[in-house]
């Protein structure tokens, strides 16, 4: 379950980043770069999230 946890995460997030997008009317140049930046920021924080419960298990 811990492998699935970064793409489906991503996957949710880049979702619903994308709906806000085109909600709001978001040129399609800014729409890309900032599900790029979204799905960066995810993929970073999930990755340092299970790296410090791997970490903490003794």
């Amino acid at each position: 379950m811990n492998k699935l946890l970064v793409p489906l995460s991503i996957f949710i997030s880049v979702l619903a980043v994308g709906t806000i997008c085109d909600h709001f009317g978001v040129s399609a140049n800014w729409k890309i770069g900032l599900l790029i930046m979204v799905a960066m920021l995810v993929q970073v924080v999930v990755s340092g999230y299970q790296r410090r419960q791997r970490s903490s298990k003794p």
